[in-house]
């Protein structure tokens, strides 16, 4: 009944590509504009002696953007630092069961990472940046969108190791649940602090 939970699908890898072509899309549109703005800022610097109040500002904010929209496509295409000098020592059937250990974690770090970042980002949503006085929360909600973007590359890496998505799948939503419980503004906390209070 739940077979489709274990083995990859064509579903899968149309998600796949169409989520890593409109990050690469995404990416090329945001870095452009940033080192259109940063040129013109040095442009405008050196002829006219003035430069535009909000150019550091925007391009800082742009490539906080990048950063976090970035890490999954350099997940995806295997870009990010590794060590793989155990995994190349050991039998093909430990290395399987090391990757799927791997991606299990990094299933349930972007899991936590997504809430945590999502908690961080609503206790900003009143703050204003000082140039622009654009929220603060818009900048910051680079982190749960990266995160969230790199939660299905992880399946889609899991599914080209071959382990089975369920092995994935039922621990990442057991990490989310309880960090979604424990960790604030959810009111679990603060019911926890008034008892012991």
């Amino acid at each position: 009944m739940l077979l489709w939970l274990l083995t990859p699908t064509p579903m899968l890898d149309r998600i796949e590509r169409i989520l890593v072509a409109g990050n690469r899309w995404l990416l090329i549109l945001l870095l452009l504009a940033m080192a259109c703005i940063v040129f013109a800022n040095v442009v405008l610097r050196y002829t006219t002696g003035d430069s535009i109040v909000w150019a550091e500002e925007v391009a800082r904010h742009m490539m906080i953007w990048v950063t976090f929209l970035g890490a999954g496509l350099v997940l995806r295409f295997g870009g990010h630092v590794a060590i793989d000098n155990l995994h190349r020592s050991v039998s093909a059937r430990k290395a399987q069961a090391m990757r799927g250990f791997v991606v299990l974690i990094l299933a349930i770090f972007f899991a936590v990472m997504t809430v945590t970042s999502s908690q961080y980002v609503y206790a900003t949503r009143f703050q204003t940046t000082a140039a622009t006085d654009i929220p603060i929360s818009y900048i910051y909600g680079a982190m749960p969108v990266g995160f969230v973007l790199m939660l299905p590359l992880v399946f889609t890496i899991a599914a080209a190791a071959n382990i089975p998505l369920l092995f994935v799948g039922v621990p990442m939503a057991a990490a989310l649940s309880v960090t979604h419980g424990f960790l604030p503004p959810h009111p679990g906390p603060t019911a926890i602090a008034t008892i012991f209070h």
